[in-house]
């Protein structure tokens, strides 16, 4: 359940790890997502964050081949531009305003069944206030928007 992995292929994943544990008789108690986390609620806030996390998963990820295509396919950095990417590279990202990372895991919960986020809040360039009030409006707002 990393976190560059799209949602369908964890889809297909998670029913496998399923499957394989019903026939052992073994019962999944947890199963936590890792995700990259952003909560604003300024639209230029949420611009240039996804701009970093782009960024960041260019050199992290992309350059040294470890980005998967929608459908579960390496992404070989010699023959597919990341602009090609990009796209479901932020599909990945759980940013935006409370109400939509709410949505956002909500549709992980309801799609994989997760029981837990994981969540990476910081980036080369996301300045400390930044951060900090993204963690304060995910603790006041998110959060609580996810209890059952």
């Amino acid at each position: 359940m990393d976190p560059v992995t799209d949602i369908s292929v964890l889809e297909r994943r998670v029913r496998a790890y399923r499957e394989e544990m019903g026939r052992l008789g073994k019962e999944v108690r947890d199963l936590p997502l890792r995700r990259e986390v952003f909560v604003s609620r300024s639209e230029a806030d949420l611009g240039r964050v996804e701009e970093l996390m782009l960024r960041s998963y260019y050199e992290d990820y992309y350059r040294w081949g470890h980005l998967q295509d929608s459908e579960g396919r390496e992404v070989d950095p010699g023959e597919v531009p990341f602009e090609e990417i990009r796209d479901q590279v932020l599909s990945r990202f759980l940013v935006g305003t409370p109400a939509q990372v709410i949505e956002a895991v909500d549709e992980y919960r309801r799609r994989l069944g997760i029981t837990e986020l994981v969540a990476k809040m910081s980036f080369p360039g996301i300045t400390h206030d930044m951060r900090s009030s993204a963690i304060e409006l995910l603790a006041r707002e998110v959060l609580p928007g996810l209890e059952d």
